[in-house]
C-alpha cells in the first residue's frame, strides 16, 4: 500500500531529514539529501542540497544541487520517517544548476537566488490528497 504524501505540518530534526531520499511522482530516484540550508534571516529552509543517483553518470558524482525547500513533498516510509518529492523528470535535474561538493556557493548571492528561481519557478506541488 502507497502511504499518502504528507504536508509539512510539524517540525522535523535536520538530521532527519540528511540522508533522505528523493523521488519524482512516478517513484524514479532523484537523489539524496546531502544538507539542508537555512535562511538565517527568517529562521526558515531555504534549500535542500541533493546528490544525484549514480545511474545519472560520472559528470554528475561531483556537484551538489540546491532545490528550493517549497518544491518538495514528504512521503511517509514508517510512522515519522519520510522520503521527499520532487515534481521533477531525470532532464529537469540533469540540466539544473550545480556546483562542486567542495566548493559550496554564496546562498545569498543575487545571482545564485535568480538563477535557482528563474529555474525551478514552474515546478508545481501536484498532488491529490
Amino acid at each position: 500500500m502507497e502511504l499518502p504524501l504528507a504536508p509539512f505540518k510539524q517540525p522535523v530534526r535536520a538530521s532527519a531529514v540528511i540522508g533522505s531520499h528523493v523521488e519524482n511522482y512516478d517513484g524514479e530516484n532523484c537523489g539524496r539529501i546531502e544538507e539542508v540550508v537555512i535562511h538565517k534571516n527568517y529562521g526558515e529552509v531555504a534549500y535542500l542540497v541533493l546528490s544525484y543517483p549514480g545511474h545519472f553518470g560520472p559528470s554528475y558524482a561531483e556537484k551538489f544541487f540546491a532545490v528550493p525547500f517549497e518544491s518538495f513533498e514528504m512521503k511517509e516510509v514508517r510512522r515519522h520517517e519520510y522520503d521527499y518529492v520532487l515534481n521533477v523528470d531525470e532532464d529537469f535535474l540533469k540540466r539544473a544548476p550545480g556546483f562542486a561538493k567542495h566548493s559550496f556557493p554564496d546562498f545569498a548571492d543575487p545571482r545564485f537566488i535568480t538563477e535557482h528561481q528563474h529555474y525551478y519557478k514552474g515546478i508545481t506541488l501536484d498532488i491529490a490528497v
